[in-house]
Parts: structure tokens; sequence; C-alpha cells
């Protein structure tokens, strides 16, 4: 009866909206970052509760130290969204992402929205790279799946990282064009991988088994991307 009188969608819209499910989300994800921010040293701060001095207008949820042992290397900012939300447009997520990375100082932005309520363009993609250094993608809050994520973060660490250090100057022994060229690769194959896994979610039995193969062969190159990293920079310390 509810379903018929229009009554649930109308709840799950209110619910979407809610400042609750906001702060829930963004607690769940902060968790996430934390995670695995912590694998390499660097800092996470919840800064969701900030303002940007204008009224009660805040851009940013997290914001994440990049470190190099004690050294801050690059700073990246996060924008949540449990809700509906636009990409483009003065008020739209991307606009968002580019002020708190103005206000925190940030090198890089990336935008985290809950899969269930993304725009049709983020949700069918996954993955979205507006500009060099702002990035967009899909979670599956309901289902805990935050893989995309996981996979995202270490590749725009490195580039924030390297970036900085190409930027500033610094001598180093790693090949910084080497390393920023594996990581652009890796953001592509992370695109084809998103809709590899969107595929999957969406297939019948019959075309199970070519996107299981296909999200096999992913992995493969996603492992295969890191070891060169991981290479690049044991070749320094030896």
């Amino acid at each position: 009866l509810w379903k018929a009188l229009g009554l649930k969608d109308k709840l799950d819209e209110a619910e979407d909206k809610s400042t609750a499910k906001g702060l829930k989300f963004e607690e769940a994800v902060s968790e996430q970052i934390t995670a695995i921010a912590g694998h390499f040293g660097d800092k996470l701060e919840d800064v969701g509760t900030q303002t940007d001095g204008i009224g009660n207008s805040k851009v940013g949820d997290h914001l994440s130290t990049v470190m190099h042992g004690t050294k801050v290397v690059g700073k990246i900012v996060f924008e949540d969204k449990a809700g509906q939300t636009l990409i483009g447009g003065a008020s739209g997520l991307v606009s968002q992402l580019n002020k708190a990375m103005n206000n925190y100082g940030a090198d890089a932005g990336i935008g985290i929205v809950n899969s269930k309520r993304a725009p049709a363009r983020l949700r069918n993609a996954g993955y979205l790279r507006t500009s060099s250094n702002t990035h967009l993608v899909c979670v599956d809050w309901e289902e805990g799946d935050f893989t995309i994520l996981d996979i995202l973060y270490p590749i725009v660490r490195e580039i924030v990282a390297i970036q900085n250090a190409k930027n500033a100057g610094e001598n180093s022994s790693i090949d910084s064009n080497a390393v920023i060229e594996i990581c652009e690769e890796a953001l592509s194959d992370l695109k084809e991988l998103s809709k590899l896994k969107l595929n999957l979610r969406n297939s019948v039995a019959a075309g199970a088994l070519n996107a299981a193969s296909a999200l096999e062969v992913a992995q493969n190159k996603f492992q295969a991307t890191f070891q060169r990293l991981i290479t690049l920079h044991r070749e320094v310390s030896e």
C-alpha cells in the first residue's frame, strides 16, 4: 500500500537527505580511509564538522596528510555524498572538491558517492577523473564494498608525493616521470575495472563467467602495476 501511494519513495528520499544518514556514511568512509592511509603512515583528520567561515557552510569531510617518514609530502581532501548529488554546476560535487582543495591547501580531491543514489553517469562508470587532480568514485555502502576507493587512494597519493617532490626540485634517484606514467596507466585501468564490476553485478549467470575472467585479468594488471612501483623504490634503497 505504501508503495502504491508513493509513500515509500518519499520516505527513502527523506532518509537520503537526512543528516543522520550522511553522518553514518561519513563515519564508514572515515574508517575505510583511515585503514588505507595507515598502511602508508599517512594521517587522516575528519574535518566535516568544520566550516569555511561563511555561516554554517562547509566543504570537505576528511583530510589526509601524505607522509614520507616524518616529512609531509602532500594533502588529499575528501567529500562524501550519501544521498543524491550533482557532479557539475556551482553547487555540484566537483565544485565542492575544488573549494575544499583551496581551503585546505590540498593537492588532490576525491569525491566518494554512495552508489545507490549516485548520478547515472558516475554510477555507470564507477570512477571518473574530472581533472588532473579531482577524482569521483562510487562505493557500495550497503554491501560494504569500497574496492575502487581502496585501489584509488594509493595511486593518487603516489602522484601527489612524486609531483610535489618534482615541483620542489628535490633530487631523487627515482624516475618521477616513470612513476607518474605508471600511476596514470593504473587510473586508466581503474576505469575498466569499475565497468567490469558493474557488468558482473548486472550480468545473468550465462555472462558471469566471462565477467569473472575479465576481472581476474584486471586484477593481474594492477598487481603488475604496483610491482613496478615497488621495484622503482627498491632500486633506490639498494
